[in-house]
């Protein structure tokens, strides 16, 4: 992750939001998402939604959602619980089904909302999330789906494990509502692999400066 990047990031949290991290297999997008809580300010309730434990955050205001099995919860359950504790953050550790409508729901109800999933590139976890919102039920067309995830993501950052083994931050974008392509997407910041360099757009040099 270079200095750039983690400028992005910085200010990507700072205006809070949803912020969608995708990663291939090995990728390391835990630990990824992990650094990103760091850049919470202290000050935030964090609430941390997961199958089982595996996000490491240290913090002095976090709040652990782990699934209980035994009692039959769902990741949907546990993130409804999470937006009645007062959080400031909810970061949920991994989108996989029908828990992706309530966290955009969240993320659309004022919530600033840190989710991780996997996927192959930014373009792929759109997809997935369509997919997992239709799955869903809730009664929305693949259009309107497509406004809900529009409405509640402000960023994707995308880390990925590279041909060469090594990890790294491959590409953050802005999300910024939907046109008939379906949800637009500015890019902010971009890791060549073929050239071995980190392009800064001019959009990411002004959310860096603003």
């Amino acid at each position: 992750m270079t200095d750039e990047g983690i400028a992005v990031l910085e200010a990507l949290v700072k205006a809070g939001g949803g912020i969608l991290v995708g990663g291939n297999a090995g990728s390391g997008r835990t630990t990824f998402a992990s650094l990103l809580a760091g850049m919470i300010p202290a000050t935030h309730r964090v609430v941390a939604v997961e199958q089982s434990h595996e996000m490491v955050i240290s913090r002095p205001r976090l709040v652990r959602l782990c699934i209980d099995h035994r009692r039959g919860q769902t990741m949907t359950d546990l993130l409804r619980i999470a937006t009645r504790m007062r959080a400031d953050w909810i970061a949920v550790n991994e989108l996989r089904g029908p828990e992706t409508a309530e966290a955009f729901e969240a993320a659309r109800s004022g919530y600033s909302v840190l989710m991780t999933m996997t996927a192959s590139s930014v373009a792929d976890a759109l997809r997935r999330t369509e997919l997992m919102c239709l799955r869903s039920e809730i009664g929305c067309g693949l259009s309107e789906i497509r406004e809900i995830a529009a409405s509640a993501l402000s960023a994707i950052a995308y880390q990925k494990r590279c041909s060469d083994g090594k990890r790294r931050l491959s590409e953050i974008v802005r999300v910024e509502g939907t046109d008939e392509g379906g949800i637009r997407l500015v890019p902010l910041y971009r890791y060549d692999e073929d050239e071995d360099r980190v392009v800064l757009t001019n959009e990411g040099r002004a959310l860096v400066s603003a």
